[in-house]
């Protein structure tokens, strides 16, 4: 057998074992489509306990945004909104949700809230259908708009960016953490040199990436 042979058969056995590890293409199903009304889902999705749950801004009752559910029904997804913001609470939630011990979720409003700079907020589940809101942290013009997932570690606390604000109007890295109820906010600056808001958003995302765990 020549070598060009052999050359050949190494080439179809390696295309046929190629062709039985690699799966079929998968199509895509269309689980839920958001209408005006819905709000606009900007962020990535949450999946936990077989529920899907994501934020849309412009959304909810008071078109400030909101929190939604897709429960898997019947082979269909149905969607619930959670909780709708009203402003004076947070305002068009750009980033996704995160998963804390006791089911509880965190998320940011990018505007809104009680100095229009935006939130850190939590919801927890109130009965067996209801979920309560809190905001546990309100930034002032000091700190705006932390538009990226948060990281929460094994002892509770929360860390995320800022896109704007801070010493130097670059952003901020922040840190919140909890003691008897009250909540509070280690800052760090952002410097030009080290990156600008955008920077910070896509920094926050490589956080995510490495750190998020759903406890």
């Amino acid at each position: 057998m020549g070598c060009k042979t052999v050359a050949a058969n190494l080439a179809l056995s390696a295309a046929m074992a190629m062709s039985l590890a690699l799966p079929a293409m998968a199509g895509e199903s269309v689980l839920y489509g958001f209408s005006e009304a819905n709000g606009v889902p900007e962020a990535r999705l949450l999946l936990k306990g077989g529920a899907l749950y994501g934020t849309v801004t412009s959304g909810g009752s008071g078109s400030y945004g909101s929190v939604f559910e897709l429960q898997n029904s019947g082979g269909t997804r149905q969607e619930t909104t959670l909780f709708s913001f009203d402003g004076s609470d947070g305002q068009d939630p750009l980033a996704g949700l995160t998963a804390g011990k006791g089911g509880v979720l965190y998320g940011t409003s990018g505007t809104g809230g009680a100095d229009q700079g935006g939130t850190v907020f939590m919801l927890k589940k109130s009965g067996k259908k209801g979920w309560t809101e809190q905001t546990i942290w309100n930034f002032a013009t000091y700190d705006q708009q932390p538009n990226c997932d948060l990281v929460v570690d094994s002892t509770g606390a929360i860390y995320g960016t800022t896109v704007q604000g801070g010493a130097y109007g670059y952003g901020t890295v922040f840190e919140l953490t909890q003691s008897g109820g009250v909540w509070t906010e280690t800052a760090s600056q952002l410097r030009p040199e080290r990156g600008r808001g955008l920077a910070a958003f896509q920094r926050c995302s490589l956080w995510h990436n490495d750190l998020w765990r759903d406890p």
